[in-house]
């Protein structure tokens, strides 16, 4: 590349070609690849929460029926004030919502202890 088409380059644009110069097609294509892994995955652990979260749900009637009477009691309270969404504050409003989202982060054995307590 001569110097005048150096001139037009941005810098962005330069330092990609001295990245690539100095490290070969090998390190961008590595790059690129190890960014789509932390994508997909980072993608990949949030579907398989929300997954394990509602399946456990399912598997249990008695705290999916408490989850929905508080949401239902919510929205009752969201609609008396004339709101049809709900805001950030609604949901800190729930504690059985919170805890069961929380749960999420603790071992099984004692998840089932902390929310059969509330």
């Amino acid at each position: 590349m001569d110097a005048e088409a150096k001139n037009k380059l941005s810098d962005e644009e330069l330092y990609a070609q001295m990245r690539y110069a100095a490290y070969g097609p090998t390190a961008v294509s590595l790059l690129n690849e190890c960014l789509r892994i932390l994508l997909i995955v980072g993608h990949e652990s949030t579907s398989h929460t929300i997954n394990w979260t509602l399946l456990e749900l399912a598997r249990n009637a008695e705290m999916q029926n408490r989850l929905r009477a508080e949401i239902r009691e919510r929205e009752s309270i969201i609609r008396s004030r004339g709101d049809s969404q709900f805001t950030v504050a609604d949901l800190e409003g729930m504690p059985y919502l919170t805890a069961i989202i929380k749960a999420r982060k603790i071992p099984w054995s004692e998840r089932q202890l902390c929310l059969f307590q509330l």
